[in-house]
């Protein structure tokens, strides 16, 4: 109902809003001498004798000083009838969902074309070893636990280094939560956020928590008080299990993990809910290892899907929006497409190739298609556009040391807008200038219809700003900090799966056997080439945020703050290196140079 009833709220607002009328007739298509804004370049909006210092550009112009705007106004009209926002249904297995608005695609209209497009130029090239990387890991003999770190170790050979996840100890553990996994859902534990802390409380003495966290640390209230404590809460990942494939799955779990006193971040308790049993680093080791591997499946579901909404999906009628309301000539048209090129054949591609019946992902991950779509059914309305500031105020983000996935996202955030605060003042250089641009003004009305928290008009430069540094660091910081060769290195037999495949015992202590958990043989082929199919090789020069803006006509007038942003991006990758040095598992993965300028 909210899309159907785009022109009577379009309507609305423009009588509501305290954006200047002109932009409403500009908007309507009424081109006369009192509706087009008349700029004085001798003096500003403020009638005072300070002389405006405005430069044009060759091509790039922000409408309302554009000599050619009626043919401009007639490119904007013909994309608001290329481009249309429509309900994506897909069907599996019988049952249709709804899911997030987007391009309609059809037969030779512009946005199948442009999907087509990037599709066939190669843009998404996936591993060239795969095949051999499916026929190694199929092939493989395993009889014990023991015979995974061989199979890793015959593909590191060939083909993929052993990932990450691979590692089962408790500081590695603790540590991919701040790097490769998990930190979408991490949030410190304080008042009114306890989670079941009770029942840790009741299942771990005081003096282990303080062998685990710290000598100062008395109990679990002391980490509460110090800003210590901290959650991994999947407790709703059962109800997206599975439903006709119910011997797989992904546990509802919440883990609980505790900053110590040499600034480590390692595992306090385990809390599976499923059985109602709470693990501990004290237990024993067969039961340990269940509960870390019962958080890793549920991780390994939530993240996939929480990749995909935040960062595909939330973005997808904004960019329509954008395609309807931006012209080329805009100052930001080319800059946002260049970064938000493929998404709409990635989105399609994710569906048809992930969210399929008898997919790779159907086949092994515990929630399989149906669980995945209704997730995605229920957390796509309610997700929000916060920036990265906010999010990590809201999760309470902030306190913990070597957070390397926050301070390499704060960088970048840091970068891009910088570099977007300086190219947009080259062209907004009056308060007013943004309120006289009726094509972003109706950018945003358009938008905010599909997007609960996406400003309805742009009071000011500074706020287009911080919806584009937005949406760039989702397409590209963000989602491939999800979904890259770190996709690889988040998974790993036998205690990384995305599914466990044998019940929970009901009590501790009982006897485990660990082959009977992870995914079946006949399916490891796809269990492995799943995760390594994200192991992707960049053999574009201008493919990554290092150099890709040599690669896009940002206008004359940009060259040098361009220049300026390409030597801060190899400033950051030369920083994220000599960071790295000597570790043996280095964090990599969000260096400039091994970031694609898009969606991936």
């Amino acid at each position: 109902d909210k899309a159907n009833n785009n022109e009577s709220f379009i309507a609305l607002f423009h009588t509501s809003c305290l954006v200047s009328s002109s932009i409403v007739a500009l908007s309507k298509g009424e081109k006369n001498e009192e509706t087009i804004p008349n700029r004085n370049e001798s003096s500003n909006d403020n009638n005072t004798t300070t002389p405006v210092n405005r430069t044009y550009d060759d091509y790039l112009f922000l409408p309302q000083y554009d000599p050619n705007l009626e043919e401009r106004y007639d490119e904007v009209e013909t994309s608001k009838k290329a481009f249309k926002n429509v309900i994506r249904e897909w069907t599996v297995k019988r049952k249709t969902y709804y899911l997030n608005y987007g391009p309609e695609m059809v037969e030779g209209g512009r946005a199948k074309i442009m999907a087509e497009e990037v599709t066939e130029a190669g843009y998404f090239q996936g591993n060239p070893h795969l095949r051999l990387i499916a026929g190694r890991s199929g092939a493989f003999r395993t009889k014990t636990i023991e015979d995974y770190t061989a199979l890793y170790e015959n593909l590191d050979d060939c083909c993929l280094p052993i990932p990450y996840a691979h590692d089962i100890d408790d500081e590695s553990f603790g540590e991919e939560r701040l790097t490769i996994k998990g930190h979408h859902r991490l949030t410190k534990v304080r008042e009114g956020n306890y989670g079941t802390l009770e029942a840790v409380k009741e299942n771990i003495s005081n003096s282990k928590v303080s062998t685990i966290c710290g000598k100062n640390v008395t109990n679990i209230d002391v980490l509460v008080s110090n800003n210590r404590l901290y959650k991994e809460d999947i407790s709703f990942s059962s109800e997206y299990n599975d439903e006709e494939n119910p011997q797989k799955y992904a546990p509802s779990v919440i883990g609980y993990f505790c900053v110590t006193d040499d600034d480590k971040f390692m595992p306090l308790a385990i809390h599976i809910l499923d059985n109602d049993l709470v693990y501990n680093p004290f237990d024993e080791e067969s039961d340990w290892l269940l509960a870390k591997s019962a958080l890793n499946a549920a991780v390994l579901n939530t993240q996939e899907m929480d990749h995909f909404v935040y960062s595909h999906l939330i973005l997808e009628p904004i960019r329509v929006a954008f395609l309807q309301s931006i012209s080329e000539s805009h100052p930001i048209y080319h800059l946002m497409e260049h970064h938000m090129r493929g998404m709409f054949s990635n989105t399609l591609g994710g569906l048809v190739l992930l969210l399929g019946n008898k997919t790779p992902f159907d086949l092994v991950f515990g929630w399989g298609a149906p669980g995945a779509l209704r997730f995605l059914e229920k957390e796509l309305p309610n997700a929000p556009m916060v920036t990265l500031g906010e999010r990590l105020t809201q999760q309470g983000l902030w306190d913990i040391p070597n957070f390397k996935f926050r301070d390499d996202c704060l960088v970048m955030w840091d970068a891009f807008d910088t570099f977007f605060t300086d190219y947009l003042g080259l062209y907004y250089i009056e308060p007013t200038d943004i309120l006289f641009d009726h094509e972003v003004q109706n950018w945003a009305a358009e938008a905010c219809i599909y997007q609960f928290d996406f400003p309805c008009a742009f009071d000011t430069a500074d706020q287009l700003k911080e919806i584009m540094v937005n949406m760039v660091f989702r397409a590209t910081i963000k989602h491939h900090s999800w979904n890259s060769d770190v996709t690889w290195h988040i998974s790993a037999y036998p205690f990384s799966l995305p599914s466990l495949n044998h019940p929970l015992p009901t009590s501790k202590g009982t006897n485990i056997d660990f082959m009977d958990y992870v995914i079946p043989n006949k399916l490891r082929s796809f269990g492995v080439g799943l995760f390594a199919e994200f192991y992707r090789p960049m053999n574009d020069p201008y493919m990554t945020l290092l150099d890709s803006y040599r690669n896009v006509n940002l206008g004359q007038l940009s060259g040098p703050i361009v220049e300026k942003h390409l030597l801060n991006m190899q400033q950051i990758d030369a920083n994220i290196d000599d960071r790295e040095q000597g570790n043996k598992k280095p964090y990599l993965f969000l260096k400039p140079s091994r970031l694609p300028h898009y969606v991936w």
